[in-house]
Order: C-alpha cells, then sequence, then structure tokens
C-alpha cells in the first residue's frame, strides 16, 4: 500500500471544447455541458469570438460538406453568460473561457463578469485570457495595436480588481487603460481568486504568463515545444520568487481520432481541416521549407482575417498547405496514437488537456465515433491512474 502510493501516477484532467453546443437552440449548450460532467470531464470550455476562421463566402455544401448542417460558423454565444447558464446546471465540472482578451473588453468588465460566473457556479469558473484574435478585432472597428502589452496591464487591473477590499478606492495609470478613484466591490467567492490561465506562446507571452498567472493554455500539438516553452516560464516563475508546482500546466489541442492514422490523414485533407492550417504563424511552414500561403510574416491567428479574402483566394491557399503542416495543427491518429501523444504532454508535466474534436468537421458521419474515441482515450488514463 505504501509502495503504491510513493509511485502512484498524478492524475490528468481532461477539459472539451464543444463547438455544436455554441449553436441554436440555446438549450443544447446546458444539455451538452451536462452530459459532459456526467461522462467525467473535468473542464469544459468557451470560445470568445464574434468570426470564425472560416469565410463566408467558401461556407457552402459544395466546398464544405459541414455547410448542409451548419448554417453559419460565425454564430456564437457570448461566452461569460453561457458559462452562467451552464454553471447554473453543473456542479462540479470546472468552467473558463478559452481564451478571452481585453481589447474588447474593459479589464474591469472581465473581473466582473468571471466574479459573476464564480459566484453562481460556486467557484469553479476560469479566466483564460490571451492577447485576442485579429478576426474578432479589426473588423469591427478596434484597435488592435500592442495585444500583448494589453493583455499584460489587463491582468494587472483584473488582480487589482480582485485584491479591492470593500469601498475601497482604486486608481491604475496606465499605457491603455487609467483607473480614477474607482470602486469594485463585487467580493470573491469564499475569499478565493478565480484562477488566471494564460494562452499564448511568444517569448513576451511567457514571461507574463511566468510573472501573473495561475495557469498556462497554449494552442499546440507538439509535445517538444510545449516543453521548451515551459522552461521559459519555469525560469521567469523562479526569477520571481514564484512555485512553478502551483502553476497548473494545461494544453489546447485540436484533435482528430478515428480508427487508424489513414482515416485521420483522409479527414485532415479536406478543405475545412485544410483552412485550420491558415491560422498557424509563417515560422511552421518556414520549418518545413515552405512559405505560408498568405505571404511572408504571417503571425497566424494575430492577423488572419478571413473576411479579407475572396473565395478563390481561399482556396488557392487551401492547395499550398503542406502535409507536413497538418501535423503541426492537429493531435490525430487512433485511440493508441492519441494516448501516445498526451503521454508525450504528461512526461513535460502538462496535467490538463483540454480537447476540441473538429474530426466531425472534416466528416460529419464521424461526430458519434470520434467521441466514443476520445471517451476510450480518457478510460485510458483514468485506468492507469488507479
Amino acid at each position: 500500500m505504501v509502495i503504491k502510493k510513493l509511485f502512484s501516477v498524478v492524475k490528468m484532467k481532461f477539459g472539451i471544447v464543444g463547438p455544436i453546443s455554441q449553436f441554436p437552440p440555446i438549450e443544447k449548450l446546458w444539455e451538452r455541458v451536462k452530459k459532459n460532467e456526467e461522462e467525467g470531464y473535468d473542464s469544459v470550455w468557451f470560445g470568445d469570438h464574434l468570426m470564425a476562421w472560416y469565410p463566408q463566402s467558401i461556407w457552402t455544401p459544395e466546398i464544405l460538406p459541414i455547410a448542409k448542417i451548419v448554417l453559419s460558423p460565425h454564430l456564437f454565444w457570448d461566452p461569460f453568460i453561457a458559462m452562467a447558464m451552464v454553471a447554473k446546471e453543473t456542479k462540479k465540472i470546472m468552467i473558463g473561457t478559452a481564451v478571452t482578451e481585453a481589447v474588447r473588453r474593459h479589464p474591469v468588465m472581465i473581473a466582473q463578469s468571471i466574479l459573476t460566473v464564480d459566484h453562481i457556479s460556486k467557484g469553479r469558473a476560469i479566466l483564460g485570457i490571451g492577447a485576442g484574435e485579429g478576426e474578432n478585432i479589426v473588423p469591427y472597428g478596434v484597435d488592435f495595436s500592442k495585444p500583448v502589452s494589453k493583455m499584460e496591464e489587463a491582468i494587472k487591473i483584473i488582480k487589482l480588481c480582485f485584491e479591492s477590499k470593500l469601498g475601497e478606492l482604486l486608481n491604475f495609470d496606465g499605457k491603455f487603460w487609467k483607473l480614477k478613484d474607482a470602486t469594485f466591490d463585487v467580493p470573491l467567492y469564499q475569499g478565493r481568486k478565480p484562477p488566471i490561465w494564460v494562452g499564448g506562446m511568444g517569448q513576451r507571452v511567457l514571461r507574463i504568463t511566468g510573472k501573473y498567472a495561475d495557469g498556462w493554455l497554449p494552442f499546440i500539438s507538439n509535445p517538444e515545444e510545449y516543453k521548451r516553452c515551459l522552461g521559459v516560464i519555469k525560469e521567469t516563475m523562479e526569477k520571481e520568487g514564484r512555485d512553478f508546482k502551483r502553476l497548473e500546466k494545461a494544453v489546447y489541442v485540436s484533435i482528430i481520432i478515428d480508427k487508424d492514422k489513414e482515416s485521420c490523414l483522409r479527414i485532415m485533407k479536406t478543405p475545412i481541416m485544410k483552412m485550420g492550417c491558415l491560422t498557424l504563424p509563417s515560422s511552421i511552414f518556414e520549418k518545413y521549407g515552405y512559405e505560408h500561403p498568405l505571404g511572408k510574416d504571417v503571425h497566424g491567428l494575430l492577423d488572419y482575417i478571413p473576411s479579407k479574402f475572396s473565395k478563390e483566394q481561399i482556396l488557392d491557399a487551401i492547395t499550398k498547405i503542406p502535409d507536413e503542416v497538418l501535423g503541426e495543427r492537429y493531435v490525430y491518429g487512433s485511440v493508441s496514437d492519441v494516448i501516445d501523444t498526451f503521454e508525450k504532454f504528461e512526461k513535460t508535466d502538462c496535467e490538463h488537456i483540454i480537447m476540441w474534436n473538429e474530426t466531425y468537421v472534416g466528416d460529419f458521419s464521424k461526430l458519434r465515433s470520434s467521441y466514443g474515441y476520445i471517451r476510450e482515450v480518457i478510460k485510458y488514463f483514468r485506468e492507469k491512474e488507479r
């Protein structure tokens, strides 16, 4: 018994992102999450989008079969309101943003929203925050300059709000926001601050994570790159006198799962799956000796705005996505293949895997089977932990 305790495996947590729950009727939202809770998921995550990655110009059944079922890729509920609804209907699953940003939302309002969700959920809210994506900002006339600096300043203000005392006047003289004799009297739930997880992998974002965050939530499929970035965070935390062990080390992966790799590759080579690679930065393409289909020095999510491109431009760009890059965008393969990748993440100290199942986006007939395979992956880790 003592030996088993000494050598027991730390429990891997699993979260889920369900894009289908973003679409009407809204009742499907909490019905799906209640089901996720019953299935044993540890967390559920909500994106903060106004626009999806897919141009409306090609959202037709002739090009993308899923358009027969989903009439628009751009319908998104407000994440904080959706989280509040889900929080009321569930009991134990953690509920987070993956991720919001402080370009469209004032940081004080973000603090107010997440604390409201935290009270409704009785302490189950997680604030995932990042630098933002161009598609949700630029088309709406909002200034998208210096997004990482804005994120850092926003985190400072949110923390200031979390730490404020009843009746205290708040003052903050920043480059982007200023508080002058402001009040913030929304209390913490049971005196506990909602954890702040930072999303992103740029060097400066990693340093900000190490300096301020309670968790890290990058969107990445490569365990080796994850390990390298985590080293930067650890180094920063040690310099700041922070305990690296207390950082929640998560990863957000886009998953394609089926009976074997060949089947997954067929799905990944469909136009809609290839389109997802346009959100990757130029450096990923250059790694394999290619140029990004949208040009040099593309920063991926920061500057990819699908509505700017014509149908012809997007279709041409898709033809220039090399197979090697697909593996940088997706975790893919059979149950055993996915388990192998997740165990590699586990060895890097990753302890929370959030899965976005995109299998059925490429082939809707795989909806039921893909979630069945994911349950097998989770079952493997749960049995390993006994």
